[in-house]
This record gives C-alpha cells, structure tokens and sequence, in this order.
C-alpha cells in the first residue's frame, strides 16, 4: 500500500503482511474515543499519560521494571494471591473464609517494629497479645490481662493451673495463710492447705 502523508512526517502503512509503523521526528497525539489494539503492544521508551484512566483491564502477565506507585486502593478478589520473592516464598491471599499469610521459603518468617506489635480483635478492638520494644510481652483474656513478662521473669494474674511435673530450679515464694496458699490432695480426695506460722511452724487445714 502507498504510504499517506499526515503533515508532521508520514504514516506507513505497509500490506497485511507486513507491520504498520506510526513514525514522527516530535509529538504524536492520537485523540479518539477509543483506541482498541487487539493483538500485542511493544513500546520501545517512555509512555507518559497526562489524562485519566478510568477504567484499565489487563489480561495476562504484565511486568514492571522500575517502581509503581498506586494512590488508590488495590482490590483482589477471593483466592487472589500476592506473590512475593522469586520463588513465590511468601503468599498472601483470602481464600473466602480466612486471611492466609503463607511462609513458603527459606528463613523465618519475622515482623519487624520500632515501638512494639499489637495483635487485637477486629470486632471489640480488645487486646489478644501486646508486645512492647524492649519491654513485657503480653497476654490477654477478653481484654484482661493475664500473663506478662518481666525483667525477672513471668508475671501471671489469676490461677495458674498445670497439669504434669513441674520443676523449678529456684526459690518459690508462696503467701500461706488460712484462706491462701498451697493446697494439696491426699489419696482419698481430701484438700489440705500447708500453714506456717510466724515460728515457721508448718501445719495443714483442711480445705
């Protein structure tokens, strides 16, 4: 086919079996309603859009070299993953029911934060877990606490109940009283809480 003269250069535009090529030394506006390109699209530098899209459908694999900046939401629908690593290592998806982050590669998965990390109830905004930077990490039951760590050791408020043998390699400090202190079962199923006195006399009550 003869090529068409459009003013700024020219249009080539060679037979159906060859490739038609846009050429021109400066601008080249192309002002439509719509622009339908049906097979594959090879740009060789720079795309600059200076309006809007509002509407951009991708199907296939598309590739980015440098970054991508979004400042929008970016909406993925059920069993949608994102991939990351060159192994796919890491995995993030909702598969319809649960909110998955799967750690598949190598090392651990780790979270790293300046002042600490909250873990809450997306419901009632109650703490499950706070860990404070260089501080206690802490535990919680319906929003109350019940177990921290300390610079000495475990802070635990309530009963601690524990099933097996317990070994401890220290002193352990009980408050004994009438009312309080360390119970213990016979045989036969009758409770008895250890007394000492102020002479360090040790006595039994039953419960």
């Amino acid at each position: 086919m003869a090529d068409k003269k459009f003013g700024v250069k020219q249009i080539n535009l060679i037979g159906a079996s060859g490739t038609p090529t846009l050429t021109s030394p400066n601008n080249l506006n192309i002002n439509a309603v719509n622009v339908a390109i049906s097979t594959d699209l090879s740009v060789g530098g720079d795309v600059s859009i200076g309006g809007t899209f509002n509407a951009l459908s991708v199907s296939g694999v598309s590739t980015f070299q440098g970054n991508v900046t979004f400042q929008g939401n970016v909406y993925l629908g059920d069993d949608d993953h994102i991939l990351l690593g060159a192994s796919n290592d890491l995995d993030i998806y909702h598969d319809g029911s649960n909110s998955v982050i799967l750690d598949k590669g190598t090392g651990r998965l780790q979270l790293i934060a300046l002042d600490g990390i909250d873990l809450k109830s997306y419901i009632s905004g109650d703490y499950l877990i706070n860990c404070i930077s260089d501080g206690a990490i802490e535990l919680y039951y319906d929003n109350s606490k019940k177990l921290e760590t300390t610079n000495t050791g475990v802070q635990v408020t309530g009963d601690l109940n524990v099933t097996g043998v317990s070994t401890f390699s220290g002193d352990v400090n009980v408050g004994v009283d009438t009312s309080t202190g360390v119970v213990l079962t016979s045989p036969n199923g009758t409770a008895y809480r250890l007394i000492v006195d102020n002479s360090g006399n040790l006595s039994t009550v039953a419960v």
